[in-house]
């Protein structure tokens, strides 16, 4: 994925609730601490960065942790080379 979506969402799992937690505006993890639902980048609060619901949105679309990781975290891509 070159570019995130307008409305993009990131399933918690046990793997990647404490980045996402800490990456919040709440600055904890709250319901991610159970290692589930979605957060989303867009909220019912004005501001709100990471907002965590229950189910997705039909319209939201689905990023996958190592997109998050590059597009929001701005993460490099490190790239593994096999030399033979």
């Amino acid at each position: 994925m070159e570019n995130l979506p307008k409305k993009w969402c990131l399933a918690v799992t046990e793997e990647n609730k404490k980045i996402i937690g800490q990456w919040r505006t709440a600055g904890y993890c709250g319901q991610i601490e159970h290692g589930q639902g979605w957060v989303t980048n867009y909220g019912e609060e004005n501001g709100t960065l990471g907002y965590w619901v229950y189910a997705k949105a039909s319209d939201d679309i689905e990023i996958t942790f190592e997109d998050f990781k590059h597009l929001v975290l701005k993460e490099r891509i490190i790239l593994e080379y096999q030399i033979y």
